[in-house]
């Protein structure tokens, strides 16, 4: 009892190390006990000892069958371990048991979601936002909505956890995907804004930002996000491949190459890796290669709108009219904010004298800058022709 006390204590001040070994001296004394072996699983799941603290569960439910918390822990155990179908077993267990055990509930629908039972998960987070709401719970509900590309009752179930915590970082993360689907750049940025009034410490916040702003193209503010990123986090490979990738964009393929090839060693389908790969080849003007690239990250990730551009400009440079014209289509189209496109497109056309054409290309660039001093002496030239 001494051990097992002095575990409660070394727990409650969050002490797991200490917890552990006094919760182990116990058990070893009076293996019997039946709240020690969860005791000591808990604490070793807390110490990152998966393996034993199954183990321990497991003690515990020999010793204690049928008991709730035993199964909630001893799925948090196998959850860590990525066994996730183990790890839905014993929290649905967990529910079977004590139907007001809503974190085992939360856990296992948690568990569905990372197995694409997305129904399954639907029914108990729908249950759990309206008996038991909480940041955490209307997160997870808001975390399934933009799974399934319900983007509107995401928006509105990050923004409702938001409510109940203002400091918690995923249903910004959440909401600044969101805006970027909609091509929001404004709303998206405010987004990361107000989250680093809570998170200007967490590499995550800055890595997600940088994701968006080079999404929207903006490669230097980009490259700042990236940069914090590994000051804060220096081994996080996705943040190298994110520098990378800005610095091709720029041209700076000296410093570019060595971070993307480093990380698609590691992680071959690291998107950002890949996608600065297809920009180096664009830079380099390997079109062809290039052309490969975009296509395999647009295949990948339809969202990332640009790559239309990338790809319209190399079938350009190859000469191939029938497939420029249809990037450049594709491009306007998907990504009708982004300027270059319709600059470049303009100029394509100009070049085969299809002046007409051009006019109208130019006059929906208006709509998106309406005070462009290139699209309005474009504009001037095609008209007078």
């Amino acid at each position: 009892l001494v051990y097992k006390y002095l575990g409660i204590c070394a727990e409650k001040t969050m002490r797991y190390d200490d917890a552990m070994r006094a919760y182990k001296k116990s058990a070893q004394i009076n293996q019997q006990d039946k709240d020690i072996w969860m005791k000591l699983g808990f604490s070793q799941v807390q110490c990152q000892l998966f393996e034993d603290a199954e183990k321990s569960f497991e003690n515990a439910n020999k010793i204690n069958p049928s008991n709730t918390d035993v199964f909630a822990g001893w799925g948090m155990a196998l959850m860590k371990q990525k066994r996730y179908s183990e790890a839905h077993e014993k929290f649905v267990e967990a529910v079977r048991l004590n139907k007001y055990n809503f974190m085992a509930m939360l856990l296992a629908a948690v568990m569905e979601m990372r197995l694409e039972r997305y129904e399954d998960a639907e029914l108990k987070l729908k249950f759990l936002s309206t008996v038991a709401p909480n940041e955490t719970n209307t997160y997870e509900y808001a975390h399934l909505k933009y799974i399934k590309k319900d983007y509107a009752n995401a928006e509105y179930y990050a923004k409702k956890a938001l409510e109940y915590n203002p400091a918690m970082l995923n249903p910004y993360l959440i909401l600044g995907k969101i805006f970027r689907e909609r091509l929001e750049f404004e709303n998206a940025n405010l987004t990361f804004e107000a989250a680093l009034l809570y998170n200007d410490t967490k590499p995550d916040l800055y890595y997600e930002w940088g994701v968006m702003l080079q999404y929207f193209e903006k490669y230097d503010l980009a490259q700042e996000k990236f940069k914090k990123v590994l000051e804060l986090s220096p081994e996080e490979g996705f943040a190298k491949a994110g520098l990378g990738l800005t610095y091709a964009a720029i041209g700076d393929i000296e410093n570019a190459s060595p971070l993307v090839s480093e990380e698609l060693e590691k992680e071959p389908e690291c998107y950002l890796a890949l996608k600065g790969n297809a920009m180096i080849a664009f830079k380099k003007n390997e079109f062809e290669l290039a052309i490969e690239r975009f296509k395999k990250i647009l295949k990948e990730d339809p969202s990332d709108r640009a790559c239309n551009y990338y790809i319209a400009r190399s079938y350009e440079m190859l000469g191939n009219d029938i497939l420029t014209k249809e990037y450049y289509e594709n491009a306007i189209k998907t990504y009708p904010s982004m300027l270059v496109s319709y600059i470049d497109y303009s100029k394509y056309l100009i070049e085969k004298k299809e002046y007409a054409e051009a006019q109208r290309k130019l006059r929906k660039a208006l709509k998106v800058d309406g005070e462009n001093l290139e699209v309005l002496n474009m504009l001037f030239f095609v008209s007078y022709i």
